[in-house]
């Protein structure tokens, strides 16, 4: 089914190519019986994906089993399982997210869960060869989506299931965009800067989202104003380089007032799910990346990295293995596990940590510690030298 989601071509895909209105046209009294069908099992077969990877490590495929037949193997098994067609497979959830047939949005949830499991398919979706799905659909979703919601809200016609599918979709495609953010900053950039035609949609939803509650898109404001400094960044005509300016105080409004120990869980649940947390360590990983013995948690790519990560003078992880040991000690082997459970979530864990007495404290300590490395990884990462980037930034808030 997957294979088939990525590269279908047949006669009822053609749907996803058309307006409700024309398909209605084309095909009389098959307009609520066909789209319905087709939706509802594209996104049954696109969260089936997504919570499978969920409950895997970073980069860690399934082993072939021996003794069963092809279509009996775990899966993935390797790369060419969530990328069957390799970019072609690009093309094909492009052509199923640029529809408005109600499943354009789990194609984004999707794209995002892969890149997560799998870094290397956010490097795939950054090359030019995909700016179509990664930005031309997506901003055109967005633009459709807002357009949509206030169509209803100006005609007082627009109903709570409206607001929650206006929420879903623009958090996904937000969500998105984060995620590719974290996989390579600078490509991201260069897909964003200069580019005005963008300009006027994220604005609009800049003005939308003014209008609702602050707190519950706190996160979604800053990463729109952060699109918005890009796609207005002019370019040199002769270089073709982006000046990005940033004001720090206009930032700062849209930061929100996290909860540390949420905040820690989280950071805590993308930590174990790979990636080499030596600071100086620069490697692409595509592998899977085994964690330290100890806390079983932290991971490296590598025993140098481990050895070298062990005493390091900002943040050496000999001492914060020790905290984590101790968390787990606190919070018992049982619970330790149910954490990693894709649907295990902070207010299941906040349930516990009042149970047994944790030490809320500890887990802050951790998730700051954990913070600290991956802010001081970003660092090294460019080098230590932001100007040696695509674009220059400039902090008009000091």
């Amino acid at each position: 089914m997957w294979k088939h989601l990525t590269s279908c071509q047949c006669i009822y895909c053609e749907l996803r190519k058309r307006s409700p209105a024309e398909y209605s046209r084309d095909m009389p009294g098959e307009i609520d019986r066909w789209p319905r069908l087709l939706s509802n099992l594209i996104n049954l077969t696109s969260t089936l994906v997504i919570l499978v990877l969920k409950e895997l490590s970073q980069s860690k495929f399934r082993s072939r089993k021996s003794k069963k037949e092809r279509d009996d193997q775990p899966w993935p098994l390797g790369p060419q399982d969530p990328l069957p067609f390799g970019t072609d497979s690009i093309a094909g959830l492009s052509l199923w997210a640029a529809g408005n047939w109600g499943f354009e949005a789990i194609m984004y949830q999707l794209a995002t869960g892969l890149v997560m499991f799998y870094p290397p398919f956010g490097k795939t979706l950054l090359q030019v060869e995909a700016a179509g799905f990664t930005v031309l659909v997506s901003v055109r979703q967005v633009e459709y989506t807002l357009r949509r919601f206030n169509d209803r809200k100006a005609n007082s016609t627009l109903s709570s299931q409206d607001a929650k599918d206006f929420e879903r979709q623009i958090k996904t495609i937000l969500a998105f965009y984060e995620v590719l953010i974290d996989c390579d900053r600078q490509q991201v950039s260069a897909f964003f800067v200069g580019h005005a035609w963008i300009t006027p949609v994220f604005e609009s939803l800049a003005n939308a989202l003014s209008t609702l509650p602050p707190l519950a898109w706190s996160d979604q404001k800053l990463v729109i104003k952060l699109i918005l400094a890009h796609t207005k960044a002019k370019l040199n005509p002769a270089t073709r380089v982006g000046r990005v300016v940033f004001d720090r105080r206009e930032l700062e409004k849209d930061i929100p007032d996290y909860d540390e120990a949420d905040s820690a869980f989280n950071t805590i649940i993308n930590t174990k799910k790979g990636g080499c947390c030596n600071i100086r360590c620069t490697a692409e990983v595509e592998g899977y990346t085994p964690s330290c013995s100890q806390c079983t948690l932290v991971r490296y790519c590598q025993k140098g990295c481990q050895r070298e990560a062990w005493r390091h003078p900002q943040a050496p992880h000999k001492h914060l293995c020790a905290k984590i040991h101790t968390l787990k000690q606190q919070l018992g082997a049982d619970t330790w596990t149910y954490l990693w459970h894709p649907d295990y979530s902070y207010e299941n864990l906040k349930g516990i940590i009042d149970e047994k007495s944790v030490d809320n404290k500890l887990l802050e300590e951790i998730g700051k510690e954990l913070g600290l490395v991956r802010g001081l990884k970003m660092f090294y990462g460019f080098g230590g030298n932001m100007f040696r980037k695509l674009f220059l930034v400039v902090d008009r808030g000091t």
